[in-house]
Parts: structure tokens; C-alpha cells; sequence
């Protein structure tokens, strides 16, 4: 029946053809061809059939299949009244075939009749929908998409800014040779509010790029943000767009104002709008060079020390401008013989930053600029005198002998006020940072003099940035290396040298003193354990008293990672590796032999856990059960707080808590070799079991079972003098 309906699909209605249909698995093949060979018939009774299955009590998957299978049709004018309808009553039908009709035919028909029915109707809801729909055509008729949105937009029902951002993605993936048809909806975009994170950036750039639009609409939209509050306040970081996920390229910016000598112009006179305001502030205007922005440029860089540097919009921009006028000077180009001057001897002072750097990137072309430069007085006393020693160097033998003889002489004027004792040095060292500049065979002797008293005072001067900010890590002044290749009388000069020393010179900041020595002593230990507890047995009154517990930790811990649980780093390695047990015996000769140092401390309370791990001679373990009592009786206030910190956390972090897990150890160690435990070690095990603080409980309990296993009273009778009072301890006692 399928066959004969399929091949004379007029004798039989689309209704009756799928309700005569057996649930076979190629029914949805079928009904397709049926469509689809009664498409090509009468249009009016095509529609006909096709509305009463849409609209009948069939299945709703079958009738899905009818509805993309209309979709798949060239729509006619005569269709609409069917669409209409099944808008109205049938939305699930209808949203079937407004999402499957994809090509542009079904396009101009939804513009013809569904847009103008929205219109209408003023449905908000199916305007919204169409706005997103239509972008599928975006490259296909972009035109027509334009114009619809520009439409949507002027509506005064629907409010536009709800689609603004979605907009402005949609015309991202405007392909480039449709660019210049979107410009109007980018200017009207460019009026509206926007999210942070809006697409509208991306298009500017490419419309710029494309030369659809000038550099004072891509300006307006860096700049549009700024407010009065914001210049005077210094609040630039979020009002200037141009973050690096503003454009679709990061560069963009440097790229195009390198080319573009307009978006150049607009960003200096905006700069210097900008400063004058700021200097203004305070009621009066700078006459000499201000800070400025200077703070806001690669100075600040050059001029610290940090390790991570997140750049925000206003750095960005000043890293733009910085790399245009630097591309300017190196061409000579007409824009920068015309601007030299305004930007050399700006009272801005990030101006006068980047004149003098592209000054000194290209002397040969810019010496007469560079020859007035260096002779103002008032310039070489500005914070700049780095980067103007650095165009000293690179310019001064190009200068005529007359311009260096005054460039000499502006030299020894710098802070001449300075004439008091106590500031003296200063002065020196102004001009000396300058002299140091200027190749030997040029300078006068005078200035030599000068030079050589600064140097006989202060030492060897170093040419280098003067630091401003500093943050990072503070590291070691040396590796741990150190100490290992050196012998152990170099390895005593050294500690020595640090002992106390914890005052960190401003130009050494991030240069630790003595506790970053001494982590570095405990690195070599960990390395050559025997070397290390022989180093501190044979020069222990030497060894200042922190190193002592340095070389100890570095020897435990070498135990901790062979045979504890303590994990590596992945670029630890030891040099040497001596007999576990004897280096133990060492440990503990170590502890007996000075109590004073050692006692109840959380370094010893590490050693006997390191211990633990190792120890098999039943003397030996007596010496460590009888360090261990003594911490029996040590109150103790927990070492880390927190709501979300365990029972266990808190133990393993008490000298208490390493005790009573290294008894534990030891027990187990012992019962695993199937030998009888001490006299002594029940009883102990005993009393910290039953210690006041439920973290100490908590790791006895933790390591119980295995005790439990092999010897049955004692484990039952620490479980029950441990479990009292047991908030807490229960959901340790059922691992």
C-alpha cells in the first residue's frame, strides 16, 4: 500500500496515508516522500493536506516530520494564512517550522508577512526571536539584516538596549566585504549602554580596519567612559576601553595608531587635557615636569620590581602611544618633525618619557633636539636621569664640542642648591650618575674630579633604574649548592655572616638574610645527612643556635622522604645515603646530648617521628620511648584554625601530635616484625591516648586497627580510653 500510495499519492490524502501506515521502521522516510511528491502537485491542496495534519491528533514526532518536511519547501505567498494560524494556535508546529526553513527564501518571506504581523501585534517575544534568527542571514542578505535590526531599534515599544549586546555579536560574523553596509547600525550601537563584556569593540576595529569608519569614532569608543570624577579621582583602570579582550586582536591598538597619525593626534591632545586637570587639582599648574601619567608607561616597569603585572586599559593605551611616536622618530616621518618639541618639552611628564627614548633610539636624526634637552637643567633633575644617561650614551659624541662643553656645565649645576654636608653626597651622585654616562675621553676634568670623589666616597657607581615599587617572592642570596661545595669551615664563615642579618637593603629587596639561609642549610642537610649531623656534633658552640635546628630538620627530613610519607618535590635527590639506622642512633645522640635546645620543640618532636620509621635495635627504640614521655606532658594550643580544619589536620600540626604518631609507627612497625613491644611502650601509648585534646586522641585512633589486629586487649583497651568524650573521634574510629 505504501508503494501504490507513494506512486499515486492523489488517491489518497496525507492524513489517511499515515494513519494507514503499520509502525515499521522506515515510516518517517515514507511520509517524507509522500510530502514531497505531493509538493509537486497543486499548491492549494498541498497546503490543505498539510494543514490537516498539522493541525490533526496525530503524534506530535509525526507531525514534526510534516512540519520540516514543509520547511524543506520553497514558501509562497499564499502560505502565509497557514504560518498565521499555526502561530496563533499551534506554537510547538509552528517553531518547527520557523527554525528548519533555513534558506534565503524562507528569509524574505519572514520579513514580508511575519515581521510586519509582529508589528503589528507589537509581540516583544517574537521580535526578540527574529532578531536572533535572522543573523543566520547576516552574510547572505546583509542588507536586509540591517535593516530589520536599525527597524527593531526605532520601535518605541521594545526596548532596544536589551538586544544590544546580542547585536553587536551578530555583526562580529559579518563577513569583511560586507563591512561597510553595517557602519549605520555601528554608530547607532555606539550611542547605546553596553555590558563589559560586549562584542561591539571587535567591530570597530575591524570597521576601522577596513576604513568603514574614522579614528574619532574608534576614540569616542576608548574615551566615552571617562568622567570629570575619573581624571581627578585616578580612576582610569575600567573607563578606558581598550582591555586586551576588547579587539579581536590584543595589538590592534599599537598596530593601528602606528599607521594612523589622527588616532595619534586624538590620543596626545586627550593626554594632555587629561593632565592639565589632574595638575590643576590642587589650584595651581606645574611650570617645570610633572609626574603625570608617567606612572601609567613603561617607566613604571623599567622603574620596579614585580613579578606579575596585570595591565589595565590606561597602561595600554600609553603603551600605543609609547610605540607610535617611537615608530614616528625612527622614520623621521613629517608628524614627528612637526611634534618633537610639543613632546620633548611637554610638562607631561610621560611625554618628555617618550621623547627621550625615541631620542635615544635615533640620535643621528634628532641631535639638535637632544643637544637643548640635555642642556635644561630643570629636565636633568627630573626623575628621568636613567633614561637620560642612556641618551648621554648614545648621543653625546654626536653633539658638537660647544653643545658638550654646555652640557658639561649644565651637568655640574644639577642640585647645586644642595651645599650642606649632610646633603652633599646627594648632589654628588646626581651629577655622577651623569658623568658616568659620558665616554671617558670626552669628559672635562672637572667633571672627572667630581666623578672620582663621588666614587671615592660611595664606591664603584652601577648604572641601573632607580626602584620605585617591588614586590615578588623573597628568595635565598644563594642556592643550597653553596653549601654543599664548599667545606665545612666555609660552610661556618657563612652562617656566621648571616646570623641575624634580616635588614633587606631597598636595591636588594627581594634578597632574604638569615631565615632564607637558613632553608637553604636545610636543603644541603637533606642532601648529605652524615656530612651534616657529623657538621653539627663537631662545631656545635660554632653553630649559631637557628642553624642548629636548620641542619637537624634537613637531616630528618632526609629520612622523611626515604622512609616516611613525606613527598618530594620532583627535584629532590640525596648525594649520599647512609645506613638509615645508624643515622637515627645519630639523631638521638644529638637530642640526649643537648636537652636545653632541643626539648619539647616541634623539631625534635619531627626527629623522633623521622626516627620511628627506621628503628629496629630494641635499646635504641627504649631511647626514643623515653624522648617521647617528656612531651606527655606538654600543653599546647593548636597551631591552625579554621571551621573546615579535622581532628587530624590539627594534630599532625602539634609537636604533641608528631609524638603520638611516631609511637604509633613504632608500635606497628614492631608488631609487623612480630616481636614483643617493650615494657614501657604500652603504658605510653596509654597516656597520650588518653591526653586532653581530642587531636592527639584522633591520631592514635587513626593507626589503631592494624594494633587492633594483632594484639587485641591493648588495641580494645587504647580504643576505649581514646574514644571518650568522643565528639568527632567517631568518624575517625570507623575509617
Amino acid at each position: 500500500m505504501t508503494l501504490r500510495c507513494l506512486l499515486n499519492p492523489w488517491r489518497f490524502t496525507l492524513n489517511e496515508f499515515i494513519k494507514d501506515l503499520p509502525p515499521v521502521p522506515f515510516v518517517r522516510p515514507s511520509i517524507r516522500s509522500f510530502i514531497a511528491q505531493l509538493a509537486i502537485g497543486e499548491r492549494r491542496e498541498f497546503r490543505k493536506q498539510l494543514r490537516t495534519v498539522l493541525t490533526g491528533d496525530t503524534a506530535f514526532h509525526i507531525r514534526r516530520l510534516a512540519a520540516e518536511s514543509f520547511a524543506e519547501q520553497t514558501p509562497q505567498n499564499d502560505d502565509w494564512p497557514l504560518i498565521r494560524d499555526l502561530r496563533e494556535h499551534l506554537r510547538d508546529v509552528f517553531q518547527v517550522i520557523y527554525t528548519a526553513g533555513r534558506t534565503v527564501e524562507w528569509h524574505h518571506f519572514w520579513l514580508r508577512y511575519l515581521v510586519p504581523y509582529f508589528k503589528i501585534i507589537q509581540d516583544n517575544e517574537g521580535i526578540r526571536m527574529h532578531v536572533h534568527r535572522i543573523a543566520q542571514w547576516g552574510n547572505t542578505d546583509t542588507s536586509g539584516a540591517i535593516t530589520f535590526w536599525m527597524e527593531v531599534l526605532d520601535l518605541n515599544w521594545f526596548d532596544g538596549n536589551e538586544i544590544a549586546d546580542q547585536l553587536a555579536m551578530h555583526l562580529s560574523r559579518i563577513k569583511p566585504d560586507n563591512v561597510a553596509l553595517i557602519v549605520p547600525l555601528v554608530k547607532r550601537l555606539l550611542k547605546m549602554p553596553r555590558s563589559e563584556h560586549s562584542s561591539l569593540g571587535k567591530i570597530v576595529a575591524i570597521c576601522v580596519t577596513a576604513g568603514a569608519i574614522g579614528d574619532d569614532l574608534l576614540w569616542q569608543y576608548i574615551t566615552e567612559e571617562i568622567r570629570e570624577e575619573d581624571i581627578l579621582g585616578y580612576r582610569f583602570n575600567h573607563s578606558l576601553r581598550c582591555q586586551s579582550h576588547e579587539f579581536d586582536n590584543e595589538r590592534f591598538l599599537h598596530h593601528h595608531m602606528e599607521k594612523s597619525n589622527d588616532l595619534l593626534d586624538l590620543a596626545l591632545n586627550a593626554i594632555e587635557c587629561w593632565s592639565k586637570k589632574r595638575s590643576s587639582r590642587y589650584g595651581n599648574i606645574c611650570l617645570g615636569y610633572g609626574h603625570g601619567f608617567l606612572s601609567e608607561t613603561s617607566f613604571a616597569v623599567t622603574h620596579s620590581k614585580r613579578g606579575v603585572h596585570h595591565k589595565y586599559g590606561v597602561e595600554i593605551l600609553f603603551d600605543a602611544v609609547e610605540a607610535a611616536i617611537f615608530h614616528q622618530a625612527e622614520i623621521h616621518s613629517n608628524w614627528w618633525q612637526i611634534n618633537c618639541e610639543r613632546i620633548c618639552f611637554n610638562q607631561e611628564g610621560a611625554f618628555v618619557y617618550f621623547g627621550i627614548l625615541a631620542c635615544a633610539a635615533s640620535p643621528g636624526s634628532n641631535i639638535d633636539i637632544i643637544g637643548r634637552m640635555l642642556n635644561d637643567r630643570n629636565m636633568l633633575e627630573f626623575e628621568l636621569s636613567y633614561e637620560l644617561g642612556k641618551l648621554i650614551q648614545s648621543a653625546f659624541s654626536l653633539l658638537s664640542w660647544q653643545i658638550q662643553d654646555a652640557v658639561m656645565a649644565c651637568i655640574l649645576s644639577v642640585r647645586s642648591e644642595y651645599t650642606s654636608d649632610d646633603s652633599n653626597l646627594w648632589r654628588l651622585k646626581a651629577q655622577a650618575e651623569y658623568i658616568a654616562s659620558i665616554p671617558c675621553h670626552l669628559r672635562s676634568a672637572h667633571l672627572q674630579t667630581v666623578f672620582d670623589e663621588y666614587e671615592r666616597i660611595a664606591g664603584t657607581i652601577i648604572l641601573r633604574p632607580h626602584t620605585y615599587s617591588q614586590s615578588g617572592w623573597v628568595s635565598a642570596p644563594f642556592s643550597y649548592d653553596v653549601f654543599l661545595n664548599i667545606t665545612n669551615s666555609g660552610v661556618l664563615k657563612l652562617l656566621s655572616h648571616y646570623e641575624g642579618y634580616n635588614r633587606w637593603d631597598w636595591n636588594d629587596f627581594l634578597v632574604g638574610g638569615e631565615e632564607q639561609v637558613g632553608r637553604q642549610l636545610s636543603e644541603a642537610a637533606s642532601r648529605q645527612p652524615s656530612r651534616f649531623i657529623m657538621f653539627l656534633h663537631d662545631y656545635w658552640l660554632d653553630i649559631p643556635s637557628k642553624f642548629r635546628d636548620d641542619v637537624l630538620d634537613g637531616v630528618i627530613t632526609y629520612l622523611a622522604h626515604r622512609y616516611g610519607n613525606l613527598s618530594t618535590n620532583g627535584t629532590w635527590e640525596a648525594i649520599e645515603e647512609p645506613d638509615a639506622n645508624f643515622l637515627a642512633e645519630q639523631i638521638l645522640d644529638e637530642l640526649e646530648r643537648h636537652p636545653t635546645q632541643w626539648r619539647r620543640k616541634r623539631i625534635s618532636a619531627k626527629a623522633i617521628e623521622a626516627c620511628a620509621n627506621v628503628i629496629q635495635d630494641l635499646k635504641v627504640v627504649e631511647r626514643l620511648i623515653f624522648l617521647a614521655i617528656d612531651f606527655a606532658g606538654l600543653i599546647e594550643e593548636d597551631s591552625i584554625e579554621g571551621d573546615n580544619i579535622d581532628l587530624i589536620n590539627r594534630g599532625i600540626n602539634m609537636a604533641k601530635g608528631d609524638v603520638a604518631d611516631a609511637l604509633m609507627i613504632l608500635t606497628n612497625r614492631i608488631l609487623e616484625r612480630d616481636e614483643q613491644l617493650p615494657a614501657l611502650l604500652p603504658p605510653t601509648l596509654r597516656r597520650f591516648a588518653n591526653d586532653e585534646h581530642p587531636a592527639i586522641r584522633a591520631l592514635i585512633l587513626q593507626r589503631l586497627p592494624f594494633l587492633q589486629s594483632k594484639v587485641f586487649d591493648l588495641g580494645w583497651n587504647l580504643f576505649e580510653i581514646a574514644i571518650k568524650e568522643s565528639a568527632g573521634l567517631w568518624t575517625i574510629a570507623e575509617r
